[in-house]
């Protein structure tokens, strides 16, 4: 008896998000010429696919595992609709804002200081990763 295989490909998945969060953060900017989302997105993209190469390599199944979005539960389903939400506002703002209509203005080093974090911040979750697999 065979193990029935996933139809959903880790790699077609990863480019969709990043084409859906690309557009939510450039088409509120109205321009693709943003250097600090260009930035923002290229570093995301990289994180993602080194991470993604990992677990391909070293722990497939919970690559597996990351893929599989089906849930069972009503409330878990509403919850991650919430979070959807949420979460995509949190790349529609910042065009607006950085951008179109200069709500605030953030000094460049600010700017600096927040990708560095983030660097840093990729590589303690890969840290952390690589030695609790559960980690979610």
């Amino acid at each position: 008896m065979s193990e029935k295989k996933s139809d959903t490909n880790p790699v077609i998945k990863f480019i969709i998000m990043y084409i859906i969060l690309a557009l939510a953060l450039f088409i509120p900017a109205g321009t693709i010429f943003w250097l600090q989302g260009g930035i923002y997105i290229a570093m995301m993209i990289v994180f993602s696919a080194s991470y993604i190469t990992y677990l391909k390599k070293k722990d497939p199944e919970l690559l597996e595992a990351r893929v599989k979005t089906k849930t069972t539960e009503s409330w878990d389903k509403k919850i991650g609709i919430f979070v959807g939400i949420f979460f995509l506002a949190m790349y529609i703002l910042p065009g607006f804002d950085a951008v179109r209509f200069h709500w605030t203005s953030i000094p460049f080093l600010i700017n600096i200081i927040g990708f560095v974090g983030m660097i840093l911040a990729a590589i303690l979750f890969f840290l952390v990763s690589r030695e609790n697999s559960y980690l979610s």
